[in-house]
This record gives structure tokens, sequence and C-alpha cells, in this order.
């Protein structure tokens, strides 16, 4: 269950957590001067329910100890950690001028569309599935794929973009789990940006930036996924050498992946990486063990 607490320390309802959701500032048109009993007449229960103007009307809701899932711990835990790694890099200059940070965000953007709509008819389940869809596979792959750029081994410009576009993506995600996750990224919120993230708008596709075709990052992490899997079935270390991946697809997969092949290559450890025209597939061969 969920305990919603108003912030006078008044004990609110409690309701299940499929519940208890509320698009920051707004939620399906109700103002944010709303009172608590209006709005649990509409079956909405708010976690920092706050926007521009708000009176104080402000109530915290959180898993109870004792009912929390694994799986909530699990992300959030994993929200503090990919947090940690995309601020561990200095604060950067440039602009998102990278293909595949320009897909990324793209495909970002998409995830906006969809939690926003999701959310304007009450589907709260259907917009955290989407957000958390995003986040697991940012993590798993992007941040695999864009971690040699951002360290500057690609020069200054290659990292400011990577850098630039991990910022951007992270505050968004933050705002997008906010009504979900209220204590976790409150934390993160406040290492790195002024205020609480509950007083901030929910995103916008306008607040996502930079346009790029989103076949780039899908292509790039469908076949990080495919060498990860194959080094796991034969034991192998996540960074032993492929000995050659082949990519096979139509011609717009084909290019999309070119340009994410430096990115690609030294994620997975590819000493080649070779493509044909076909049925999409991935073929990949390990480097023999020493």
């Amino acid at each position: 269950k969920v305990v919603c607490q108003k912030k006078d320390g008044d004990l609110s309802k409690r309701a299940p957590p499929s519940d208890t959701i509320g698009e920051m500032g707004k939620v399906a048109g109700v103002q944010s001067t709303t009172g608590f009993e209006e709005l649990e007449k509409l079956g909405i229960f708010v976690g920092a329910f706050l926007g521009e103007g708000a009176t104080a009307q402000v109530y915290e809701c959180t898993l109870a100890a004792d009912n929390a899932s694994s799986g909530d711990r699990k992300l959030a835990i994993k929200i503090l950690n990919a947090s940690r790694f995309v601020l561990s890099f200095d604060a950067p200059t440039g602009a998102v001028t990278d293909p595949l940070d320009r897909s990324m965000l793209e495909t970002l953007r998409g995830v906006v569309r969809e939690a926003t709509e999701a959310l304007e008819v009450y589907d709260h389940a259907r917009a955290l599935d989407a957000v958390e869809r995003f986040f697991w596979g940012f993590t798993d792959d992007y941040l695999e794929l864009v971690k040699n750029r951002a360290y500057g081994n690609d020069g200054a410009e290659a990292a400011a973009s990577a850098t630039t576009a991990l910022r951007a993506a992270l505050d968004v995600l933050l705002r997008l789990f906010a009504p979900f996750l209220p204590y976790v990224t409150e934390e993160v919120w406040s290492w790195w940006r002024e205020g609480s993230v509950h007083r901030q708008a929910w995103p916008s596709e306008a607040d996502v930036g930079g346009t790029g075709d989103p076949l780039v990052y899908g292509v790039a992490a469908e076949v990080l996924t495919a060498v990860r899997r194959e080094k796991a079935l034969a034991k192998r270390s996540l960074r032993a050498p492929v000995r050659r991946a082949e990519v096979r697809g139509d011609e717009a997969r084909l290019a999309a992946l070119a340009l994410a092949e430096r990115d690609l290559v030294g994620a997975g450890a590819i000493e080649a990486l070779a493509t044909a025209p076909g049925e999409p597939d991935v073929s990949v061969e390990l480097a023999p063990e020493d």
C-alpha cells in the first residue's frame, strides 16, 4: 500500500499504488489549489501535488516499508546509481550533435508523449510502464554505448554531445518518475538542481530537445543486446572481445547502424562489424579465449 501524509502531519487515506499518481501541477485539468477532499472524490491520490502558484496543499506518498516490492526498490536504486554516473561528468558546454545522442532523445520524446497521453485518461500503469521501459534500456544500453565517448576518448566535441544528452535525459526522466517515486527523484534532483522536482512542470516533448532518427538508437541497442547475450551464454566477461559481428537488414536499418558504429564497436569490444542485406538478424562470433 501507499501511505500519503499531509505536510502538517495529518494522516490521509490509503490507496493501492495504481491509484497513487498525480501529474505535477495538473491532474486531468484539476487545479493545484483543489482541496484533497475534492481530489479524493475523483479517485485521485497525489504524491507531492504542486504547481505554479500552489498554496502549500501538499501530500507526500510512499510505499509502506513492509509492502514495498523488490521491483520498486530495484528501480529506485537503479535511478540513484545511473544518476551518479551521469552527474559524474563535468557539466557539458556543447550541443547534442552525435546521431546516437539525438536518436536517444527522439526516443525519449516519444515516451513523454505516451506517458502524457496515458495520464490524461488516468491510465497510470501504462504511463509508468512506458517510462520504465525506456529507463531500463537507457541504463543497460545507452549508458554503455556512450560511456567511452563521455569520458573524452573521442574528443571534446563528441564528449560534450554525450554528456549534454545524458543530463537532458536525466532531467526529463526525474520529472517523469517523480509522481511514482517521489523520494528518490527528490533526492537526485537536489544533487544538481535548485528547488523541488515536485514544483517543476510535467515534461513536454519540447523539453527533450534535439531531433533525430530513433532507428539509430534502436538498432545499436539491439546489436549490443545480442553481443551481451552471446557473451553470457558462453560465460564470458562483458569485456571479452568479439571477433566478428554481422548485422543484416534493409537499407534504412544498415544506414542507421553506420551512424552508431563507433560507439557500438567500443561498447561491445567488437573487432569487426559487418553488414549485409536481408531479413533483420544479428550474428556474433566471440574471439577465442587465451
